[in-house]
């Protein structure tokens, strides 16, 4: 990225953070105004719109622009924007990139005269558009032996980025369409098995988070996924990541993430990052896991005593009664997980009914019932297993014993 890029990236950034810090003041404003300032403010700042502006920087200011663009024109008395609504009016249209360079041009930029200054206007401040259109270039555009073609799935979770990303391919003459919630069944049904025709001339697919892709193979000709903005969650992001990898794939599938550094998004994917890392750490359950885990509460411990002895803190009067906080180091304790063992399952003979079935015949009970998993025999019996290195019962507790904990409670 350009100096002049830069310039102007951050030009926009700063205005969004000035408006999501606005929004921050407001709401904390109304909670000062009411009545008791201690109860819980069941609304929520007026955040989410800085945020999506924030995110769809990243992907390019182009984008930044035709907002501005767009919120200064009026059609019929109603200024437009970039939801949804305009964007598939837009789409209907045959809005081209073309139109879209020239509702963006500003005072100082190129003259758009041929191809070379179109791709170049549309690609400004855009990193990850410019990477995408190497990659099409590099491994999608030649032909294989067969006569096929290989093809690249792109994920996204803003539509107007999507959009974007369709109009700026098309431009160059590559085919590239979105999966978006506007089409119906068989529209979706019949894109997904052009996708998946090596010889068919759709290379580019873009899939939306929010529109459910189940049952979406798309294992045809794809084995590479780029991520070109993440989603609200990790089961979201995978649900689009995984269409390729499949049983009949014949190919490794390249799953690339995209991420413009120090930028929005940057910094979305640190905090999803931050999120991922306990998760995993706590699932692994080794030594070198554990002392992970009691680094990190030892920096939250840091950061929570800075707040509850700052002078905001203090002037609020919640730490009066308790004095000054006074926290110990976690460090993790090194003993070995013991397993319960299970005794045999004896049957009771004393059950009466018309029809007892042999124990292999028996259909499942559908709910959970002690008397149906353990008898009172066997979980005196695991009990007394557990104690016999006389040590708590608490102490390592494996998640087979909670389990069995609660199917008995």
């Amino acid at each position: 990225m350009s100096s002049a890029e830069a310039a102007e990236y951050q030009f926009f950034h700063q205005s969004f953070v000035k408006d999501y810090e606005e929004g921050l003041e407001i709401w904390a404003n109304q909670k000062q105004s009411r009545i008791d300032p201690t109860a819980e403010v069941k609304s929520f700042p007026c955040i989410t719109g800085p945020l999506r502006a924030m995110t769809v920087n990243a992907v390019s200011t182009i984008l930044s622009r035709f907002h501005d663009t767009l919120d200064n024109t009026k059609v019929r008395k109603k200024r437009l924007d970039d939801t949804v609504a305009t964007i598939s009016i837009l789409r209907a249209q045959g809005f081209t990139g073309l139109q879209l360079a020239h509702a963006t041009v500003r005072k100082g930029d190129r003259v758009i005269k041929d191809a070379a200054d179109l791709i170049h206007h549309l690609t400004f401040v855009s990193p990850k558009m410019r990477w995408i259109l190497k990659y099409v270039m590099d491994h999608c555009l030649k032909r294989r032996p067969d006569g096929g073609r290989n093809k690249l799935l792109c994920s996204e979770d803003i539509p107007v980025s999507a959009w974007f990303i369709e109009t700026v391919l098309k431009s160059i003459y590559i085919r590239a369409e979105v999966l978006h919630a506007g089409l119906n069944d068989l529209q979706r049904i019949a894109l997904i098995q052009e996708f998946n025709e090596p010889q068919s001339d759709l290379v580019v697919l873009v899939m939306m988070y929010q529109v459910s892709s189940q049952g979406a193979n798309l294992d045809g000709a794809c084995h590479r996924v780029c991520s070109v903005t993440t989603a609200i969650n990790l089961p979201s992001e995978l649900q689009v990541h995984y269409r390729p990898i499949r049983v009949s794939q014949k190919e490794k599938v390249t799953i690339v993430q995209l991420s413009v550094v120090n930028s929005h998004n940057a910094w979305r994917e640190t905090k999803q990052v931050d999120k991922s890392i306990i998760d995993v750490l706590t699932k692994l359950r080794s030594p070198e896991s554990f002392q992970v885990i009691a680094d990190a509460l030892n920096d939250n411990r840091d950061e929570m005593l800075a707040a509850h002895n700052s002078d905001e803190e203090r002037d609020s009067g919640s730490s009066d009664d308790e004095g000054p906080a006074q926290g110990a180091s976690f460090t993790p304790v090194n003993r070995n997980l013991r397993k319960r063992k299970r005794t045999q399952q004896e049957t009771d003979d004393t059950d009466e009914g018309p029809d007892d079935l042999p124990p292999a015949y028996e259909t499942p009970d559908a709910t959970y019932s002690p008397t149906k998993h353990e008898t009172d025999e066997e979980s005196e019996n695991c009990d007394d297993v557990s104690n016999e290195d006389g040590d708590d019962e608490d102490e390592g507790v494996t998640p087979n014993e909670y389990i069995s904990d609660f199917r008995k409670a």
